[in-house]
């Protein structure tokens, strides 16, 4: 995952936990995302090294809040080391943080989620439009990535980044908080959708 701003994450594929939500429930009493769709990816942490740069649209999940400047987590073996920016979009982070009953996991990245439900690029008012804040409970847009730390049991935080680029052995799938062009539904898929 990368961006022009400088978030830069990488991660090995081998031994990488995966989990997809669709709007079919499998089971009785399966909850499900319908009509969204997600992939949440559970990366090997040892190994996680880089920084997350939240840019001014993005999405801090839990605090309901739209990010409106920047701010950089430094990600080391997997743990949140250090969140640098504005004080008072570090201070709410960090709370966030702090708040956690876990401390030894509240650091701890623990999943990857990305969003594979497709919208038209006119459906909010601009960047810091607080119908986005909605769109992260109900369903996950496509091309948005929600990185979520803490305990296999709760999360600590989950900061939805807007406009990342994400590629797969080197084939980009998201660009720019987009689908790839060739992920792109095409006219009849858009007409299936009353698009």
């Amino acid at each position: 995952m990368h961006s022009e701003t400088g978030t830069n994450l990488q991660f090995a594929n081998e031994n990488l936990v995966s989990r997809s939500h669709i709007g079919i429930p499998g089971e009785i009493g399966l909850n499900t995302k319908w009509p969204s769709g997600s992939v949440e990816l559970f990366p090997s942490i040892e190994k996680l090294d880089g920084e997350i740069v939240l840019m001014p649209g993005d999405i801090v999940d839990d605090a309901v809040h739209i990010v409106k400047s920047p701010v950089v987590f430094q990600i080391r073996g997997g743990n949140i080391v250090d969140i640098a920016g504005e004080s008072s979009e570090v201070n709410l982070l960090k709370a966030q943080l702090e708040s956690f009953a876990d401390r030894d996991h509240a650091y701890s990245i623990k999943s990857l989620d990305i969003g594979l439900l497709f919208f038209r690029d006119d459906l909010f008012s601009g960047p810091f439009d607080p119908e986005k804040t909605l769109a992260i409970d109900s369903y996950l847009r496509g091309g948005w990535v929600t990185i979520t730390s803490g305990s296999e049991t709760s999360d600590s935080l989950s900061v939805t980044l807007t406009t990342a680029n994400v590629a797969f052995d080197n084939v980009e799938i998201l660009v720019g908080g987009n689908f790839a062009a060739t992920l792109e539904p095409d006219i009849y898929e858009l007409a299936l959708m009353g698009l």
